[in-house]
């Protein structure tokens, strides 16, 4: 490849084993020096808030904790992605991002960020669980303007 210096690859992470699994892939396999990471985490904060019980009397204080913790959980997940760039020299930036919707958020920030490439993991479902439930990955493959690669978790 020519001169790589200053181009983006943004790879989703989340606080999968597979996630770290495929970013180890990555790094041992794709990256390449002079690239720039961009570790992208879509926070549905929403999500977080549903499964707060319906009609539950909760004080306020409880459900800022509650949401608080999941941030806990999103800078717990995003230093363990910085330190494996840490440990392989590797630059990076990171993303933050609250969306319902993964697949839209990250062709999003991939447009906006004029990333080179897109890099997920895939978490192996199966066919019909595919189908019912969707995925991520297949979402960004139809949608984005830029080449993806969908890393598989070994067998």
């Amino acid at each position: 490849m020519a001169d790589s210096s200053g181009k983006l690859v943004l790879f989703a992470v989340d606080g999968s084993s597979q996630c770290e699994k495929a970013f180890d892939i990555y790094l041992k396999t794709i990256h390449q020096k002079g690239h720039t990471v961009g570790l992208l985490h879509v926070h549905d904060i929403t999500n977080v808030i549903v499964r707060i019980p319906l009609g539950a009397d909760l004080p306020a204080e409880a459900i800022e904790k509650i949401i608080q913790e999941s941030w806990d959980k999103v800078d717990d997940i995003i230093d363990k992605f910085r330190k494996k760039c840490d440990q392989h020299g590797v630059k990076y930036l990171v993303f933050l991002e609250q969306s319902g919707k993964p697949g839209e958020a990250i062709c999003k920030v991939a447009k906006e960020k004029n990333a080179v490439l897109i890099v997920v993991g895939s978490r192996g479902l199966g066919t019909i669980r595919r189908t019912l439930l969707g995925s991520v990955s297949t979402y960004i493959v139809h949608h984005a303007d830029i080449a993806v690669t969908v890393i598989p978790m070994p067998n």
